[in-house]
């Protein structure tokens, strides 16, 4: 049998602002998304799994909403199917006037995810950037 585990991050673990079961089920919806990149389950399912009433993990979901760690979509004519995006998991929509990743002002971020962690990513773009200039020309026009 293969160990099943969550992993959380600092951020959500810490925040105390959070209920000790908003963290966790961050940590499950977290998991859950793995695969595709969303978790489609339902209150019901979490409250079977934590066994606490649905109106818990209601209250936890909003929380994690609230607090921007999470995204919800809703499809169907009653919003019957629910789509839970972790923050790991947003798209980043960058503002179209960025040009050059290394220069210091990297454009505007939703508000809600600017915690995500975009520096490293730069970081990378940017040195690559750097490589990439400092590469021979006679060399680049082989590749």
């Amino acid at each position: 049998m293969q160990d099943k585990y969550i992993i959380l991050p600092e951020q959500v673990c810490f925040d105390r602002n959070l209920s000790p079961m908003a963290r966790l089920l961050y940590g499950v919806i977290a998991s859950l998304s793995a695969k595709d990149g969303f978790c489609w389950a339902q209150n019901r399912f979490f409250a079977d799994k934590f066994g606490v009433q649905p109106e818990t993990i209601s209250r936890a979901i909003n929380s994690l909403e609230s607090a921007g760690y999470i995204r919800l979509e809703f499809e169907g004519s009653g919003k019957e199917i629910r789509r839970i995006y972790t923050l790991d998991n947003f798209v980043i929509p960058l503002d179209e006037k960025i040009n050059n990743p290394c220069e210091k002002s990297q454009g505007t971020l939703d508000e809600k995810v600017k915690h995500i962690n975009t520096r490293d990513i730069n970081k990378d773009i940017c040195a690559f950037a750097q490589f990439w200039e400092a590469y021979p020309i006679v060399l680049r026009s082989r590749l």
